[in-house]
């Protein structure tokens, strides 16, 4: 009879770094490195204290830009928002 083939191997967790503000209530992780253990470089682009302080991302200026981080050599981009709960998700 045929061997039985091998289980797939699990894959193994990615390191990540933790970026949080208390202040505009956002907490996120992102990858450092690739699935082949390589170091993922990122630049934070952006990164604001306040709401006010952020970018528009929407025509009424109710979604804002608090968070970005590029990669150079990907290119990989992460960009983190903020706006007011959208009526339809309102209780």
């Amino acid at each position: 009879a045929p061997a039985a083939p091998a289980p797939a191997p699990t894959p193994r967790a990615l390191a990540t770094q933790r970026v949080a503000s208390e202040t505009l209530a956002y907490e996120f992780t992102y990858p450092v490195e690739a699935e082949s253990g390589k170091p993922i470089s990122w630049a934070v682009s952006r990164e604001r204290d306040t709401y006010s302080s952020a970018e528009p991302m929407s025509p009424n200026a109710r979604q804002r830009i608090v968070y970005e981080l590029l990669s150079f050599k990907g290119p990989l981009t992460t960009v983190v928002t903020v706006s007011n709960t959208p009526p339809a998700l309102e209780a």
